[in-house]
């Protein structure tokens, strides 16, 4: 499939954020169902948000990416997983924009969202911040995950977070296909994990 779907994307760096804007081609012959970003709890129920994962790649790459995270074999659901992707159709073009707040952090290098509750302790431990260094990355790549239509996704129109998008059954993980998209030469600095950059010496 992915010879058939293509992917460009461009970077471009503000005050506050980086965003990516993206265009796929559909050149294949059946439609394709594309990781616009995500959804995540609100007051109303649930939003949509832009927001890129970042990660790098040493000495000097970093990789955003909006794809279906690998699932944990170790927890245990009630009910099978499922997720939410928009849609585009054999032959169209679809175009989004994503981005990753400044300073530009790598998921691994983020603070702990809160205390963490640890079994047979009546207080929560408080988890410390990871260490981190700056590195300033001259190339950088886009990922998207693209998932090809098929029965077993079972897909749905609904609307979510006031967006049209279709749910899909957990097949979407087995049938994802990651699109790569070089992006232009950048002078990008980010935070990482310092372990990281101590192994690359």
């Amino acid at each position: 499939m992915s010879e058939r779907v293509r992917l460009t994307a461009t970077l471009t760096a503000a005050a506050d954020k980086v965003e990516v804007a993206y265009k796929v081609v559909n050149g294949s012959d059946r439609a394709v169902y594309l990781i616009d970003g995500g959804f995540r709890a609100s007051k109303g129920g649930a939003e949509w948000t832009d927001r890129l994962r970042v990660s790098f790649e040493p000495p000097a790459t970093v990789v955003f990416s909006s794809v279906l995270p690998p699932l944990d074999p170790t927890v245990l659901r009630a009910v099978p997983p499922s997720t939410y992707a928009a849609k585009i159709e054999a032959g169209a073009e679809y175009a989004g924009k994503l981005s990753a707040p400044v300073p530009v952090t790598t998921h691994d290098a983020e603070a702990p969202p809160g205390p963490v509750f640890v079994v047979g302790s009546k207080l929560p431990s408080i988890a410390s911040p990871p260490a981190v260094r700056e590195v300033v990355c001259r190339t950088a790549r886009f990922e998207l995950g693209a998932i090809p239509d098929d029965p077993s996704l079972q897909a749905k129109p609904v609307e979510l977070g006031g967006r049209p998008v279709w749910h899909l059954s957990a097949s979407a993980w087995r049938l994802q296909q990651v699109l790569t998209a070089d992006l232009a030469p950048v002078s990008l600095t980010v935070r990482v994990p310092a372990a990281l950059v101590r192994e690359t010496r």
